[in-house]
């Protein structure tokens, strides 16, 4: 796996946490941003995967239209790191919760592709 610097880390999130912060404040809209997080993983996760390319995070991967239980999922990888910026919309997450993380998560993996 392709290790990365502090201040790389430091510029996605940087630039997550702005996206994010954006379609709250109403910044930013697409289809669906009136009722964020609610079903918007999949437009979010688009647009914050074009952001990120254009800002060169080259080997960012968009996840989508993964399934678990009925239910349909979307967020970005940037080599190790799971980065979901609608994790809120699913119980047991706090509404100002962003999932940035390098770790294995028990929750992500509950969706596969089908």
């Amino acid at each position: 796996m392709k290790s990365f610097s502090s201040s790389t880390l430091e510029k996605l999130e940087y630039l997550v946490y702005e996206f994010r912060n954006d379609i709250i404040s109403g910044k930013i809209s697409f289809i669906g941003s009136e009722d964020f997080p609610i079903g918007c993983c999949g437009n979010a996760s688009e647009r914050l995967y074009t952001i990120l390319k254009r800002e060169g995070f080259t080997s960012v991967k968009l996840i989508s239209n993964m399934w678990h239980e009925g239910q349909s999922h979307s967020w970005i990888e940037f080599h190790d790191v799971i980065i979901d910026i609608t994790i809120d919309q699913f119980d047991g997450f706090d509404s100002k919760d962003v999932f940035i993380s390098k770790e294995d998560s028990c929750f992500h993996k509950l969706f596969e592709r089908l």
